[in-house]
């Protein structure tokens, strides 16, 4: 199982982007956020190593003395040649918080889309499903840039998610 460390969103970003997941679930396009049974998120880092378990579990300490982030949410985009569509996710401080992360089992622990000058933030809209209409419908239905502010830092193992340390900002 894979270990990542993630910020959680305020109230209101997070219930934005739950409400598009519950409608690209309604509309049939994608329910692959949905079946998670997790908030929406930003992922720092994933790493494939569980014996970083315990350097992660302490780090979750350091990156929450940061305090929150006031981030933006969007635009929308797409990896190419997969079915992963996004939503952008920028804001001061935001690098820093990655590099720290990463450092904290060193660049070549941390999955190589992940590593710093490899990481795109985002929060994920879906995984799997129908790539082409999410993101057209993504775009009609985001149109505006969102501003967040990060509320939580977690340690997850997954999958299925698990939720290993948690501490708010």
């Amino acid at each position: 199982m894979a270990l990542a460390l993630v910020l959680l969103f305020d109230a209101a970003a997070s219930a934005a982007v739950s409400e598009l997941w519950d409608e690209m679930a309604a509309r049939g396009i994608s329910t692959s956020m949905t079946d998670l049974g997790y908030p929406p998120h930003l992922t720092l880092i994933v790493v494939d190593d569980e014996s970083l378990a315990p350097v992660l579990d302490k780090g979750v300490a350091e990156l929450a003395k940061g305090g929150r982030l006031e981030v933006t949410l969007g635009p929308v985009g797409r990896f190419d040649e997969t079915d992963v569509v996004w939503l952008g996710c920028d804001g001061p401080g935001l690098l820093d918080l990655h590099a720290e992360a990463a450092a904290l089992v060193g660049d070549e622990a941390v999955s190589a889309h992940y590593r710093p000058g490899a990481w795109v933030p985002h929060v994920t809209l879906q995984t799997a499903g129908h790539a082409d209409e999410a993101e057209r419908f993504a775009r009609e239905r985001w149109t505006a840039l969102m501003p967040a502010r990060t509320a939580a830092v977690e340690l997850v193992r997954f999958s299925p998610i698990v939720t290993l340390r948690r501490l708010g900002l």
